[in-house]
């Protein structure tokens, strides 16, 4: 939802446009899983490769460092796998640790142990990273065999049970719904969806902008 929401991208652009209509899931909605085998390779969403986070020295404090995350929307419509993609850049926050994006794809990427590094076991790790005298900033490489991972995925079935899926994306027919619920549960009165999100953000860029919105 964060994602959705900083860069104003549409749903299939950060989660895969799977649109199974949520009749066929049935009394299995609330869990709807995939299997853990191999996914379909038609279906794509954002990826590890596409997000790169940097320690930076902070320019209003040479001193003091900070948390960059730069996506690219390698999935915006129109030009799918070709052309520029639009990137954008994000920046930490301690104001309010719930609305920080680069927080949340943090604690993803420890749970994956995605970091090529051994020395990121924790986030403690990245506060003890210092960015040298001579450089701007540090990046946070993610392992090779990441970076073809979705960075959000679906729950599946294995021989232990319920787990995180290694491979398969969260669809958007389970990430809309509970998106739904959510706004139910905060008692909004008009359905609250992904693509109120991107209205949303829309709504707060000046009209002369609009058409830039991948």
């Amino acid at each position: 939802m964060l994602l959705c929401a900083y860069t104003s991208a549409r749903p299939a652009t950060i989660i895969e446009a799977y649109r199974r209509p949520i009749e066929e899931l049935g009394n299995n909605a609330d869990t709807f899983q995939v299997s853990c085998k191999e996914p379909d390779a038609r279906r794509d969403s954002l990826k590890y490769k596409d997000v790169n986070i940097f320690k930076v020295r902070d320019p209003d404090s040479p001193s003091a460092t900070m948390l960059v995350m730069i996506i690219k929307l390698r999935l915006h419509k129109g030009s799918r796998h070709a052309g520029a993609a639009p990137c954008y850049i994000l920046y930490e926050r301690d104001d309010n640790l719930a609305f920080c994006p680069i927080l949340h794809v943090l604690a993803l990427a420890f749970a994956d142990h995605a970091f090529k590094s051994d020395w990121l076991r924790s986030p403690c790790d990245i506060e003890r990273i210092n960015v040298p005298e001579f450089l701007m900033s540090v990046p946070l490489e993610w392992k090779d065999e990441m970076q073809a991972i979705p960075l959000l995925r679906n729950s599946c079935r294995s021989s232990y049970g319920t787990e995180c899926s290694p491979n398969a994306g969260l669809p958007y027919v389970i990430a809309n719904m509970h998106t739904v619920r959510l706004g139910k549960s905060a008692g909004f009165k008009e359905n609250f969806n992904l693509y109120s999100l991107r209205r949303g953000a829309g709504e707060a860029i000046d009209s002369k902008d609009r058409n830039n919105l991948p």
